[in-house]
């Protein structure tokens, strides 16, 4: 048994002394413990500092640190807590910087380096990094899913997830370099013509799934396959570099039966002969090496507007068959609209549960709640009666008999009764003028007084969620927003090219209602950044430059949310526009995804040949009645 007092986690006794933060004053250690099993958090850990002569010890934090220090030596705080600081700060940039170098950062600044790469090399796909000189790419075979996500490794060795961290990276190196460098541009011109490596690259998800393992393939290789490690390797090599995925057994299902609504989609079989989109798509598979069968491909099509149901409606290609009770799994999949054409699998599954005894549709992990889920032991999952989880669940309070309220800290948990009249939902009081109003309210007979009170629930702080300046006036807009939604209008916002095409401060240059002081920002402008606002430099009292706003009137503003007052509404990322889109069309969303508008506004188009045929003028084209765009009277 260890020692009293010591806890031991995953191989490691606490406490423990551990490196000091850097900038910190000498003759103070640092020093890990961990929560005991009867603390909330336990199996999490925290740190605090002692110093060497014994004096002080269980001190908090840094800040504290140095006023000690400060005080036992007579020194100045505000000197040496500013050195502190700054080298703290220089530990961040650094940080940054080398992400940077990863395509990670600021989700807004990376869409602004997308966006800026994107103008001048366009969209560019996977084939095409692994077509850039020296760059290598792996598959990794994950046996859970069966999927085989990819790793583009570039020369230096700097591992890259997913191709807009490609473009983030050299999108950031363009804005530093103030024109496009030579090299990058010969780097994607080589990737985009190396026809060999475009062909090489759709076999490395096959010779993944071949080995159960890892794939590391090369095309300026001989050998082609540069590395190979078969499952047991795999998970070898993962354990020892650290690069487990995260544990999500902790996690519970809240879903009961009441979060379940009746849904009765469309789920068939995909054949051929039934439209020539279904054909290509097949076609499609095949070039990929899919076994050509009957039941290759279902279509789910919901029976109503949802957003569950529209997640998990589309296309799905059949990924393998139990072995034991021979039922299918189906994946779904989309794919890329700009040639070549590339398929994309999902993160939505069809198969059968072993657990729960039944179909469900969700990401296969027991763990998570299914989307849908029906109950029928039917050998296939067409023709079946479907439940799918109601639209408001994850946007309301759960039943405190199902909810996990240990991962609150103590201090932010308060009780509360729950009204006789909520039976189900506990209410969150989100103002503490209505707590008042709601204890009137509980004194005030009512129909169930004599039913029996139910146990208190943790709520929200009143001063964690204080209503904030303007807030009234958004839940109104918000709630004019849905009304219009309801009625069948079209509520989301309508881009013009002008609004959309990426700004930047080199070809704007000043403008005189700028504040004075205000620098031109010669980058990419952010992306929600409304067409008639600027975005200049700004030198802070420390002398650091950094990112500020400008209305139309000259106000200076310091962030999103408090441009978003100033400008009465929400501020959304404008869409990236497509090559093929003329430039008097507009552009919008519907269910998350972007769709076209024709220059009257009158006809919205999912797909880019309906829209070319518009253009064109095709005498055979008749758009679908269901293309109407219904806008809210103004």
């Amino acid at each position: 048994m260890p020692p009293k007092n010591v806890i031991i986690l995953e191989g490691i006794s606490y406490p423990r002394e551990v490196p000091m933060p850097d900038g910190l004053p000498e003759g103070w250690i640092a020093v890990e413990s961990a929560y005991s099993e009867k603390s909330c958090h336990y199996g999490k850990t925290y740190v605090r500092f002692r110093s060497m002569d014994g004096k002080h010890r269980h001190i908090l934090g840094p800040k504290q640190v140095v006023e000690l220090h400060c005080k036992d030596h007579g020194m100045d705080f505000t000197t040496v807590y500013a050195e502190y600081e700054k080298v703290k700060k220089e530990k961040i940039d650094k940080r940054k910087a080398e992400a940077e170098t990863r395509g990670k950062m600021a989700e807004e600044r990376r869409e602004a380096m997308i966006a800026l790469f994107q103008k001048n090399f366009g969209e560019i796909d996977g084939p095409t990094v692994f077509a850039f000189p020296g760059w290598k790419c792996r598959w990794d075979f994950l046996p859970e899913s069966k999927q085989c996500p990819k790793t583009f490794i570039a020369p230096d060795g700097v591992e890259f997830k997913l191709v807009k961290d490609v473009m983030a990276k050299y999108g950031a190196v363009i804005e530093k370099e103030g024109n496009v460098p030579a090299d990058i541009a010969k780097m994607v011109r080589a990737g985009k013509t190396n026809t060999k490596a475009h062909d090489l690259f759709i076999n490395g998800t096959r010779k993944a799934q071949e080995c159960e393992g890892s794939v590391t393939l090369d095309p300026s290789s001989s050998d082609l396959i540069c590395s190979s490690e078969s499952k047991a390797e795999r998970a070898e090599r993962m354990q020892t570099t650290g690069k487990k995925r995260k544990d999500t057994s902790l996690r519970l299902n809240f879903a009961d039966a009441d979060d379940y609504q009746a849904w009765r989609p469309k789920i068939n079989l995909c054949r051929s002969d039934t439209s020539s989109e279904i054909a290509n798509l097949k076609s499609s598979l095949l070039q990929r090496l899919f076994k050509d069968c009957e039941d290759l491909m279902l279509q789910v099509v919901s029976d109503q507007a949802h957003r569950y149901g529209d997640a998990i409606s589309g296309y799905y290609f059949l990924r393998s068959k139990d072995s034991d009770t021979k039922r299918p799994v189906y994946q779904q999949f989309r794919m890329t609209s700009r040639p070549p054409s590339q398929m994309i699998p999902m993160d939505a599954f069809i198969y059968w549960s072993d657990r729960n005894k039944r179909w469900e549709i969700g990401t296969m992990d027991d763990k998570k709640e299914a989307v849908a889920f029906s109950s029928s032991i039917s050998s296939v999952p067409t023709g079946l009666e479907w439940k799918l989880l109601r639209e408001t669940f994850g946007k309301e309070a759960r039943n405190p008999q199902s909810s996990d309220t240990t991962s609150l800290p103590q201090e932010e948990v308060k009780s509360e009764k729950i009204e006789p009249s909520a039976a189900k939902k506990a209410k969150l009081v989100a103002d503490p003028k209505d707590k008042e109003s709601t204890a009137e309210e509980e004194k005030a007979p009512t129909a169930n007084a004599g039913a029996t009170p139910s146990k208190a629930v943790p709520t929200i702080p009143f001063a964690a969620v204080k209503k904030s300046e303007g807030q009234e006036e958004k839940a109104s807009a918000s709630a004019k927003a849905t009304e219009a939604a309801s009625a069948g209008y079209h509520t989301e916002k309508i881009w013009t090219h002008a609004e959309v095409d990426p700004r930047k401060g080199a070809d704007i240059g000043v403008l005189p209602h700028w504040p004075a002081g205000a620098e031109i920002w010669p980058g990419v402008w952010y992306n929600w950044l409304p067409a008639d606002w600027s975005q200049i430099l700004w030198a802070t009292a420390s002398g650091n430059k950094v990112a500020k706003f400008v209305s139309p009137s000259g106000q200076l503003v310091h962030n999103k949310e408090q441009a978003e007052k100033i400008h009465g509404r929400p501020l959304h990322n404008r869409p990236n526009w497509p090559e093929w889109l003329p430039e008097n069309w507009h552009m919008t969303t519907m269910g998350g995804k972007p769709v076209y508008v024709n220059p009257d506004r009158t006809r919205f188009f999912r797909l880019q040949k309906d829209v070319e045929r518009v253009v064109t003028g095709d005498p055979t084209y008749k758009p679908r009645p269901a293309s109407l765009l219904k806008l809210p009277p103004s």
